[in-house]
């Protein structure tokens, strides 16, 4: 499906249309995807989702990273390796920006810092065999031997979150909202049995589609297609192990549906509708848990409205198990909520 038959699908339900934020982004995204084409994505486009150009020893990034390997410092950092040359791409510069060599160093030792805090939330062991892939062209920082991103780092963490909430099912059913390129659904997918289920616009849709059919070949995949009726695609659905699909279709799944549903940086890009729109679904349409992972204050000036953390409330049936600082971006919240 192209991206005019995703869009086509958005407009039969116009509350689901991108915000004048994503507008904004989506093109930006679209002009990248243009130039540089889908095969280097982790160098363009991806910088607009999670990925953060810590390219400065004054960013705030940077020195609380650092600040937290001082705590821990490890000597593998010292032996890490970073590629000659990297050049990037960020919506708010119309240029590529090709990094000094004293940027790549802030750069790959921001990685590396993050990368060993980590290990510390990784209860699960993901890290020891799940590795970032060379699809999408990622900027070559090794440690140890092995190629490791930021993306990972985050993924391993979330991971933790979402499948130990999901402990002791066959087969959960995750559902994500936002997912960007796929990297959580990469690392979930890898990590266990699942059947992971991802709502978005275009082009992130598009192009989580095309990553994780790349990184997970084995996988069977329910492609973004327009339907009317859940029951018409129940059976194949079920069948599946990913499976893709613009964000109006989640209202047409049954309640309770997921065990498991995310999103992650998400909410406030969208307008205050939106906003409330997806986490009355969410509630609607999980069985189990609800984790959220968003700034702790952000102002969407194109929507117009700014979100706070305390403005992320769910209802009486929802209890709050997990309520912290993110471990590796400080200026985001994990919070994870288990139904009663």
């Amino acid at each position: 499906m192209s991206t005019q038959e995703m869009i086509a699908e958005l407009t039969t339900a116009p509350e689901f249309m991108p915000s004048a934020f994503w507008v904004d982004i989506a093109q930006k995204n679209e002009i990248m995807l243009d130039e540089e084409g889908i095969s280097r994505f982790k160098r363009t486009l991806s910088n607009n989702y999670f990925n953060w150009p810590v390219t400065a020893a004054y960013h705030p990034y940077f020195m609380l990273a650092l600040l937290g390997w001082l705590g821990r410092p490890t000597r593998s950092v010292f032996s890490a390796e970073v590629e000659d040359e990297i050049t990037m791409r960020l919506a708010n510069v119309d240029k590529p920006l090709v990094l000094s060599s004293f940027q790549k160093q802030v750069y790959k030792a921001y990685v590396c810092f993050i990368w060993e805090k980590m290990r510390r939330f990784d209860g699960l062991g993901l890290s020891d065999h799940v590795e970032e892939p060379l699809v999408g062209a990622p900027i070559s920082i090794k440690m140890g031997g092995r190629l490791i991103s930021q993306d990972l780092a985050n993924s391993v963490v979330e991971a933790n979150l979402i499948v130990a909430a999901a402990a002791g099912l066959t087969k959960p059913r995750f559902a994500e909202i936002g997912a960007g390129y796929g990297r959580l659904a990469h690392v979930v997918s890898a990590a266990v049995p699942s059947l992971y289920c991802i709502f978005d616009i275009p082009p992130a849709l598009e192009v989580s589609q095309w990553y994780v059919r790349q990184v997970l070949p084995r996988k069977r995949v329910f492609e973004f297609r327009r339907f009317e009726r859940f029951a018409d695609v129940e059976g194949e659905l079920q069948a599946s192990d990913v499976a893709f699909f613009t964000s109006n279709q989640l209202a047409l799944f049954p309640d309770r549906w997921f065990d498991v549903t995310s999103t992650i940086s998400t909410l406030p890009e969208m307008t205050a509708k939106q906003v409330a729109l997806f986490l009355n679904l969410m509630q609607a349409k999980t069985a189990r848990a609800i984790f959220l992972k968003q700034w702790k204050s952000w102002e969407n000036r194109r929507d117009g409205f700014r979100m706070r953390r305390e403005d992320y409330v769910l209802g009486n049936d929802w209890r709050l198990r997990v309520d912290r600082t993110d471990p590796l971006v400080p200026r985001f919240f994990d919070r994870l909520w288990e139904r009663v």
